[in-house]
């Protein structure tokens, strides 16, 4: 699945924090991470994993070409 199909589906409100296994991509609400991260960048990047942590919703992603 790729992150962009995932935070559609996403309430606005929910806090997520988007991960690469080396480092922290974002932490916020769904709603702000469209004005905080590229359109094409979130369609390139592959979910691998999603867990609960951090007081909100956790997404492990790689992105394709190291774009992320």
């Amino acid at each position: 699945m790729k992150l962009f199909d995932l935070i559609s589906l996403v309430g606005a409100d929910e806090t997520i924090h988007i991960v690469k296994p080396d480092d922290s991509v974002y932490f916020g609400t769904v709603r702000n991470v469209y004005n905080e991260r590229d359109s094409d960048t979130m369609k390139a990047a592959t979910v691998n994993g999603i867990f609960t942590g951090f007081g909100g919703l956790c997404v492990e992603i790689t992105g394709e070409g190291g774009r992320i």
